[in-house]
């Protein structure tokens, strides 16, 4: 059962990614990125902002939890930069979204809200190994979202803003490749 969860939130950003692609005009968007006139945005760069809350949100909550329930000092050293630095990333995103008018959830939706329940029911190593797969997957997932914001969001201040997180997430997904194998497997 374990398998299929990555893969719905794989098909989530995948879908994301080929709306984004295909450069597929939404509510009167046509043509190349433009900048937001006024910080009005387009529904699809409004949807791509809560898209980016809900992924720092689950990534943040996962971390309180690890900080709580992980056994290795390597998973909780690791939850601890990730409760920090995506603490500070959803300030920035919070600040982002409300100059441009998009409210964003402080909760997770049901299916991060489903991860985050699956996670606190486990234990010890069997815990550690979970989250540190969940980790891996949610910044794999957030990566591939914010490249393809970076580079296909219909305004450019969200092009520019995915391309800033862009460096951070990818440092976090290093870090979540690298937690010891005993963790991962």
């Amino acid at each position: 059962m374990r398998a299929a969860e990555p893969r719905r939130l794989a098909l989530g950003a995948g879908a994301l990614w080929l709306l984004l692609s295909a450069n597929v005009s939404v509510a009167g968007d046509t043509g190349p990125a433009r900048e937001s006139a006024g910080g009005a945005l387009s529904a699809s760069s409004r949807a791509i902002i809560k898209t980016f809350a809900q992924t720092n949100l689950l990534a943040l909550e996962a971390a309180r939890l690890a900080k709580q329930k992980g056994q290795s000092a390597d998973v909780k050293e690791f939850a601890d930069a990730m409760e920090s630095e995506h603490a500070q990333a959803a300030d920035r995103l919070k600040h982002f979204a409300q100059q441009k008018g998009v409210p964003v959830q402080d909760s997770l939706e049901s299916k991060d809200a489903a991860k985050l329940a699956k996670l606190q029911r486990l234990q010890g190593a069997e815990f550690d190994r979970a989250y540190s797969q969940e980790m891996v997957q949610t910044h794999q997932d957030a990566v591939k979202l914010f490249e393809a914001a970076a580079s296909s969001a219909p305004e450019t201040d969200v092009q520019a803003y995915a391309q800033s997180q862009l460096p951070m997430l990818r440092k976090h997904l290093r870090m979540a490749q690298s937690l010891p194998a005993a963790a991962r497997t």
